[in-house]
């Protein structure tokens, strides 16, 4: 279930297709190959041959667009310990990963300050 998502859904496109409809939560991604396990599709009567294929994983037609949405303070002080970023408020068709890097006025830093949140 983790590979497609728990709330995956999979409807019969004509009597030879199959969709498979992932979950936001899905591991799988575009281009990612996916193959069923043998035996785990059949006919409506439930005679057909065992069958097994590996598919490529295509994007949806209408992807959900991701719309970012980060809130923090305006200023911090060089004496603030913590410092929250809070992107909650987010839109995004699958579960967002965010990325940081500190800059001074010249944009210049040393590497270590590179940060990335999950």
């Amino acid at each position: 279930a983790a590979l497609v998502g728990t709330n995956a859904i999979c409807s019969w496109r004509s009597p030879l297709e199959l969709n498979v409809y992932l979950d936001p939560k899905a591991a799988l991604a575009s281009g990612d190959l996916f193959s069923l396990a043998t035996g785990a599709v059949v006919n409506a009567a439930g005679n057909s041959r065992p069958t097994t294929s590996v598919v490529a994983v295509l994007s949806p037609p209408d992807p959900v667009l991701p719309i970012a949405s980060i809130r923090a303070p305006r200023v911090v002080g060089l004496c603030d310990t913590q410092l929250v970023l809070d992107a909650s408020a987010s839109i995004s068709g699958r579960v967002p990963s965010y990325n940081w890097a500190l800059f001074d006025e010249r944009n210049i830093l040393p590497a270590d300050t590179k940060q990335e949140l999950q």
